[in-house]
């Protein structure tokens, strides 16, 4: 029976070989390099498309925002088409009264005091100089060199005691 066997054996067809643990076929390694192809050659559309998403979103809110402020300026020329809205800021504005009515000024004292204060204060200071004078006096005060005493030199020596000690006299 051996015989036998060895020739059923041989009849067979050969088996694959078992591979070994971890070894990766041409086909799945080639179903990975395509996948990750595929992932590189979409990446950047795909990041493009989520920005533009992004600015639409960003432009619809401007758009919004713009079209609120617009129906604010139409309501205000709305407004300003009214004869007796007008006349009321004309009143308030520019003082103006009609015909028969009788206008009072209220003054804050407290305000007034404080239009005198100002009024004192630059009168003490005299009015602004231009920038160019500003800026000639700043260049000239720059150039100076400050006046050297030896109470300044005995001051700024850092080896010098803190009292100066009296010079010999000759």
């Amino acid at each position: 029976m051996s015989a036998r066997q060895n020739l059923s054996s041989s009849a067979q067809p050969a088996a694959k070989k078992p591979g070994r643990k971890g070894e990766i076929s041409y086909r799945s390694f080639a179903i990975i390099a395509l996948l990750v192809f595929l992932l590189l050659f979409l990446s950047r559309p795909v990041k493009n498309l989520l920005a533009q998403e992004q600015e639409i979103q960003h432009i619809k809110a401007q758009i919004a925002t713009e079209q609120e402020r617009q129906q604010q300026l139409k309501d205000l020329i709305a407004q300003w088409d009214d004869d007796e809205y007008v006349a009321a800021q004309a009143r308030a504005r520019l003082g103006y009264a009609r015909p028969g009515e009788t206008q009072y000024l209220v003054i804050d004292p407290a305000a007034k005091a404080k239009q005198l204060a100002k009024a004192e204060g630059q009168a003490l200071e005299g009015p602004p100089r231009p920038w160019f004078r500003v800026m000639s006096d700043s260049l000239a005060a720059a150039g100076e060199v400050p006046a050297v005493t030896p109470e300044t030199v005995i001051a700024t020596s850092p080896e010098s005691p803190a009292t100066p000690s009296p010079s010999p006299e000759n």
